[in-house]
């Protein structure tokens, strides 16, 4: 598992290697979770890799229009269990094949 501290990190650590899923916090200093997903869905070796939102912002319907082509699911901090999060996580890991051999987290 590897840690970004925000968006741009997580966009430089990338081009060293395609992450199996990213585990996305929306509010991140320089570059947050949008302009990350966005940066994502432009990039054709990037664009399939499963991305979970871990969020405490309450999302209005534009905010999860612009996260809907590139965002599997989108977890609220305050009433998600850690369960829950593990059972995405292995959906995803089940039905998708792999596309590379780190699993990456921006926080």
């Amino acid at each position: 598992m590897t840690l970004a501290e925000n968006g741009r990190v997580a966009l430089e650590r990338m081009n060293g290697g395609i992450p199996r899923l990213i585990l996305l916090d929306l509010m991140m200093p320089e570059m947050d979770g949008f302009a990350l997903v966005a940066a994502l869905q432009k990039e054709s070796r990037w664009s399939d890799i499963p991305v979970i939102v871990i969020t405490a912002r309450d999302l209005n319907s534009e905010d999860r229009a612009r996260l809907n082509s590139g965002v599997q699911s989108v977890l609220v901090k305050e009433t998600f269990r850690p369960a829950d999060l593990v059972e995405h996580i292995r959906r995803l890991a089940s039905s998708k094949p792999q596309v590379g051999s780190e699993m990456e987290s921006a926080s």
